[in-house]
């Protein structure tokens, strides 16, 4: 398991993010999901991630300091709210939820 690591269904973090630094969008549903619309604090602006599978991307040196917000398209997120993670300032670590 590649890490750290997003949960693109509800947006649990598997490791630690930091400024800069590389991290992996994690799909776990069974569709293939385009986050997009991450551009302010993601090195691209969109990723396509498979079904069941980790994606590279990386947290810009100075990304925006609001919440780390995203789309996606199918949407699967399960949480409330629309997709996001709490803005890391400057590292975070969330351990995941059991399931």
């Amino acid at each position: 398991m590649p890490s750290p690591s997003i949960n693109i269904e509800d947006g649990s973090i598997d490791g630690t993010l930091a400024k800069g630094q590389p991290f992996y969008w994690y799909n776990p549903t069974s569709a293939d999901v385009t986050v997009a619309n991450c551009g302010t604090w993601c090195g691209a602006s969109s990723y396509t991630v498979p079904a069941g599978q980790y994606v590279e991307a990386t947290i810009l040196a100075n990304p925006n300091s609001n919440a780390y917000a995203f789309t996606e398209s199918p949407n699967e997120w399960d949480a409330p709210g629309m997709p996001h993670i709490s803005a890391p300032g400057f590292e975070v670590t969330r351990p995941k939820e059991a399931a």
